[in-house]
């Protein structure tokens, strides 16, 4: 007894199909501004699996060849390939949050290291205190320094610029 393959793929086929012009001028605005929609699409699947470097190997369940007339009266082609999520997992509030604040860390983090090697770069070596100072930032406050590390003369102009962290004892405090 064989195991039935599950074919999660086809109805996204059979929707790409279906809703071929929306899915363009949702997802592809300039290529949808320049088909002519009043010609009809046709659609090549027996021709893509036969170019298909793999085709030898099963279907390819969500590619679509389709052939087009441009706006200027010229044929045109459009390859879309879906590839669909075997398994939909529900993501509770609390994960979606937990996720959301791990995005945003890893952006921040991005953000200080790309601003860290700008530093390094103009100004050479970037003390542990600096470094510190841009850890706390916010994503917003650290993106906008990298105005302000292009504009500084020296390492000590752009750190009399930095804004002072939540909880940080200012000099004015």
């Amino acid at each position: 007894m064989s195991i039935p393959h599950d074919d999660y793929d086809s109805p996204w086929k059979n929707a790409l199909e279906e809703y071929f012009e929306e899915f363009m001028q949702l997802f592809f605005p300039p290529a949808h501004a320049d088909i002519n929609w009043h010609r009809p699409i046709e659609f090549l699947d027996k021709e893509l699996q036969q170019v298909a470097l793999d085709a030898e190997t099963g279907r390819r369940y969500a590619d679509k060849l389709a052939k087009v007339w441009k706006k200027s009266g010229e044929p045109g082609w459009v390859l879309a390939h879906v590839e669909a999520e075997r398994h939909m997992q529900y993501v509770s509030s609390a994960e979606r949050f937990a996720m959301q604040k791990g995005e945003d860390k890893g952006r921040q983090e991005g953000a200080v290291r790309l601003l860290l090697h700008l530093l390094t770069h103009r100004f050479g070596e970037v003390s542990e205190t600096i470094q510190t100072r841009l850890q706390r930032l916010s994503i917003e406050q650290t993106e906008a320094l990298v105005d302000v590390a292009l504009a500084s003369q020296s390492l000590t102009e752009f750190a009399d610029q930095l804004p002072a962290a939540a909880g940080e004892i200012t000099p004015s405090d």
